[in-house]
């Protein structure tokens, strides 16, 4: 895929599913072991980023060209980066200053009116300095409505992004980066007639949206001389976030100031086999909230300790074991114990466990922005818990040796979230409202995926996985299944490359089982949706030809063109009682194609 950014690279993914969180502010999110996106512990090289207000539009102001690689992992993960993780963690690293290209760039165009071009550039200054300068411009000025019911599909938006990062080589092995980034951005949506916030004529429905953020960070890592495998590394972020957001009359106005800083030491115990890890976390957020007609405004400070044993036997055993004490200012003490645990049955069988307690501060109204797309009233209930959970899973995979030295691995994993405590956002109870309120009972996911992926033929690539999620959640109705979630998912991805190596194609094949829908029957008929979505499949090709330099591709996009028709409730009055664009389980724009190039200069 020409993944222009983080949320649309999992396109042709099996664990990570990605969606629209409504019909008018282009805002995607993504679901891991069927439940949200901020269940899942988002790092930038190991640093916790996009959090609180920024996990709305996030997924956008990550380019495809800026990352390196992008490690997925189900489950908790390590105590070291903190108590989040709930059903998992992204880790994105991007490019390094001392290894990429002296000048990348890629330029990107698509039949619904976007335009992007991505920069990236490597400097290597002598043998201890290096930096690198990455820039993303992106532009959609051109309205569609493919279903003719006067809204646009898909926003008008402007995105910049710059960012900065330096890196210093001193010592045997130890090193010192830094960096900064700057983003803003800016979305115009609504009826086709919306030109922005100072529009004049009151009578059109608009969205408009604008945000910006700066962020700072450093990372060093100082080997000790005289100990064993020891080091010390310490990390700092600093992130200044603000958005200001118009749903028709109402208004979201927040600024988030967070610093955060983990200091790791890390050394050998008794031999190479014992492993320990140990230190101090430092997490400070403040929110500054205005929310359709009260303020909301938050101090939090978390400090923790963390230790974590690693036992390793190079043969059969990888065993870990963390525990993490934090002191949270409004939540008090929060205990985290983990433990993983990986063994090498023989040649072909691997075995993997996990399991762990998680928590996770919710930021509802940040996070539940895309319900302002709707006349529904909010019912909020006074004093939010934090989110708490326990997960547990278990996976096993087989490795295959084709001829050829092609190799192919099947896993099977089942994976189980059980909730203590969680923020329940209640669409069910009353079609006019969304009631916002504390756990009074069960809520849980069961995630069970099956997945082959190999070169099953010299230069022909394929991924087959199918996954089943079972996830409920106990409202106010009883114990309903969680809305949009896909309850059946089927991925299919094959790359034929030639053996020249100029010519690759593309092809991936969803399909996405039917999910539950609000209950919309309170409404009169002409409002009502169907109570679940139905079957679909959705399409993606692409080729590419490669030069020396320089990459040409070309694709396609949802190429049966299927999309959701009926995406917005009461279109014909959106200043009405019924009026919804928050009810999205596909597509909003049909076949959409695409092509750019890639230069690359050494």
């Amino acid at each position: 895929l020409a993944c222009c950014n983080i949320g649309e690279s999992f396109e042709s993914n099996a664990t990570i599913d990605v969606g629209y969180s409504d019909a008018v502010s282009g805002a995607k999110k993504i679901r891991m072991l069927g439940l949200d996106g901020i269940y899942s512990q988002m790092l930038f090289e190991n640093i916790p980023f996009l959090r609180g207000m920024e996990s709305g539009y996030g997924l956008n102001h990550i380019p495809g060209p800026f990352m390196e690689s992008i490690q997925v992992s189900k489950g908790t993960s390590s105590v070291i980066n903190g108590y989040e993780s709930t059903t998992g963690q992204i880790n994105v690293e991007y490019k390094k200053p001392d290894v990429s290209d002296l000048l990348f760039l890629n330029l990107f165009a698509n039949s619904e009116g976007r335009y992007e071009a991505n920069i990236t550039s490597a400097l290597r200054l002598n043998d201890k300095w290096s930096t690198m300068l990455f820039f993303h411009g992106s532009l959609n000025n051109r309205g569609l409505d493919h279903n003719d019911d006067g809204f646009y599909d898909l926003p008008l938006t402007r995105l910049r992004n710059f960012m900065n990062r330096w890196e210093y080589i001193f010592g045997e092995g130890s090193h010192l980066q830094f960096g900064i980034e700057y983003l803003d951005e800016s979305r115009i949506g609504g009826e086709m007639d919306f030109k922005g916030r100072n529009d004049t004529n009151t009578g059109i429905y608009g969205i408009d949206i604008s945000l910006n953020k700066f962020r700072a960070f450093s990372k060093v890592g100082y080997f000790i001389r005289g100990i064993p495998s020891a080091s010390i590394g310490w990390i700092n972020s600093v992130t200044s976030y603000s958005q200001n957001s118009l749903f028709g009359l109402r208004e979201h106005i927040g600024k988030q100031n967070s610093y955060y800083s983990n200091l790791i030491f890390q050394a050998q115990v008794w031999n190479a086999s014992h492993q320990l890890s140990s230190g101090f976390t430092f997490h400070y957020d403040d929110y500054r909230e205005y929310f359709i007609d009260r303020d909301f405004n938050r101090e939090e400070i978390v400090t923790g300790v963390f230790s974590q044993y690693t036992y390793t036997n190079p043969d059969k055993l990888v065993l870990m074991g963390g525990m993490r004490l934090d002191h949270n200012s409004i939540y008090g003490l929060l205990a985290t114990p983990r433990i993983h645990a990986k063994y090498e049955i023989n040649d072909h069988y691997t075995l993997r466990a996990t399991t762990g307690k998680s928590y996770r501060s919710a930021n509802v109204f940040t996070e539940n922005l895309s319900l302002l797309a709707s006349s529904r009233n909010f019912i909020i209930e006074d004093g939010f818990d934090i989110e708490s959970a326990w997960n547990g899973g278990v996976s096993l995979s087989r490795r295959f040796h084709f001829p050829g030295q092609r190799d192919g691995t099947f896993t099977a994993d089942i994976f189980r979230t059980a909730f203590r405590n969680q923020i329940v956002i209640d669409r069910d109870h009353n079609v006019s409202e969304v009631n916002i309120y504390n756990l009074k009972g069960k809520s849980y996911s069961n995630s069970m995926q099956v997945e082959f992926t190999g070169e099953v033929v010299d230069g022909l690539e394929l991924t087959a996985a199918y996954r089943f999620n079972d996830v409920k959640v106990e409202q106010s109705d009883g114990l309903l299944e969680k809305p949009f979630v896909v309850r059946n998912k089927g991925l299919f991805t094959t790359t034929w490359t030639l053996p020249s190596e100029k010519w690759k194609a593309d092809f991936t094949v969803q399909y996405n089982g039917s999910s539950r829908i609000p209950d919309t029957s309170g409404n009169p008929e002409e409002y009502m949706m169907e109570s679940r979505s139905p079957d679909h499949f959705i399409v993606h090709v692409q080729l590419t030809r490669k030069f020396r330099w320089l990459d040409i591709y070309a694709g396609v996009e949802n190429l049966t063109g299927y999309r959701q028709k009926h995406a917005i409730i009461g279109a014909d009055d959106p200043f009405g009682n019924r009026f919804d664009a928050t009810l999205i389980w596909g597509p909003l724009t049909g076949r959409m194609v695409y092509g750019g190039i890639r230069v690359n200069v050494f």
